[in-house]
């Protein structure tokens, strides 16, 4: 213990409460003023990290189709709020989730196929038919609304879209080599 020149004992030092870090919206300090969590983070909750690749499918992997909706009819029935992933991005020929062709697509590997063939945009059996296949039949045969939802969505996402595809089909014509491999003119458009 402590004590003051006097011999009396100095009193204990009250702990002091440490202030909070402010943090900022990047975009502006002043303006937009400190961040708050966001309400999913107001109370606890409990879930489970699943990729979509590890649920039952047709194909090599799983997608997000019956057996998805099933997995998360299961979680709700078990009480938890939270189904975490891996990234959801087109992969690679290895299949890594963290090595994704685009931020913005989605992997097509993971589209219902049985989805498609109810809607008649696929013959025969679901797991032999190929999206392009599904994208020919909805050339054809998409009513007006569903023609209209492609056209918005092509629309809103128009800043990264017209690009992925060019590069998906360059990409495809190379025969899936590595960009810098590609010739000069398509390389360096």
């Amino acid at each position: 213990m402590w004590r003051r020149a006097s011999g009396s004992p100095l009193p204990r030092p009250q702990p002091r409460r440490r202030r909070a870090r402010r943090r900022w919206h990047h975009a502006s300090r002043s303006k937009r003023g400190p961040v708050t969590a966001p309400a999913c983070f107001a109370r606890r909750r409990a879930g489970i990290l699943l990729h979509i690749s590890s649920l039952p499918g047709e194909g090599p992997v799983g997608g997000l189709g019956a057996p998805a909706r099933r997995f998360v009819d299961f979680l709700a029935g078990a009480g938890q709020s939270v189904w975490q992933t891996l990234p959801l991005g087109p992969t690679h020929d290895d299949g890594s989730p963290y090595q994704c062709l685009s931020v913005h697509a989605g992997n097509p590997g993971f589209i219902d196929r049985d989805a498609l063939h109810e809607e008649g945009w696929l013959d025969g059996a679901p797991s032999g038919m190929s999206l392009a296949a599904a994208w020919q039949a909805f050339q054809a045969r998409a009513d007006t609304a569903a023609r209209y939802d492609f056209e918005a969505f092509c629309a809103e996402h128009k800043s990264w879209l017209d690009d992925y595809a060019l590069y998906c089909a360059i990409r495809e014509e190379q025969g899936h080599q590595a960009w810098w491999h590609w010739p000069a003119p398509l390389r360096d458009r």
